[in-house]
């Protein structure tokens, strides 16, 4: 989800000026989008601490090389998207040498609530898609803007309600939540 959220970011970033250059870690999708690859990151996908252990050597130096990389190029500003583990020790490592952005909330609602005082230190703006999480910035006062999650007005099928209950067997009359 990373890789598409980020496309579509930087795809609003060059509807507003094409010139833009982006360059980072991610996927094919970003890559679609404009963004010059760092380091293509679909080959470290990870699920579960097992695969992030047999992947951390690797890990670590994509970290070191793309710090550098950061160093060397000076960028106007840092986006993080998600990834919270890699992402807050990024930001850590800049020290405040440029401004870094985050696109995607660590979930710290539900753990990580010492990441809290990371983002404080390190993150000049959070920039979240949910509404209650521009409310818990807000609280701890660290400068958040939200933005809406872009599922939201996302419509899957051109089926109506009563075309898909039918579809799928469900009662017409009852209320029903998909996930």
């Amino acid at each position: 989800s990373g890789d598409t959220r980020g496309a579509e970011l930087i795809r609003a970033f060059k509807s507003i000026d094409p010139a833009i250059q982006c360059d980072g870690l991610g996927g094919p999708q970003m890559e679609s989008a404009g963004m010059k690859l760092v380091y293509p990151l679909a080959s470290l996908a990870a699920i579960g601490l097992g695969d992030v252990l047999k992947k951390y050597f690797q890990i670590r130096k994509i970290f070191h090389e793309t710090l550098a990389y950061v160093t060397n190029r000076k960028p106007d500003a840092i986006i993080l998207i998600d990834y919270p583990g890699f992402n807050l020790r990024f930001a850590k490592k800049i020290k405040n040498r440029l401004p870094v952005f985050y696109y995607i909330s660590p979930q710290i609602w539900a753990w990580g609530q010492r990441r809290i005082h990371i983002i404080r230190r390190f993150v000049r703006r959070m920039i979240v898609l949910f509404r209650f999480e521009e409310e818990l910035y807000q609280r701890e006062q660290i400068p958040v803007s939200w933005v809406g999650h872009p599922l939201a007005n996302v419509t899957f099928s051109d089926k109506s309600k009563t075309e898909l209950k039918k579809q799928f067997g469900l009662d017409e009359n009852e209320k029903t939540i998909a996930l």
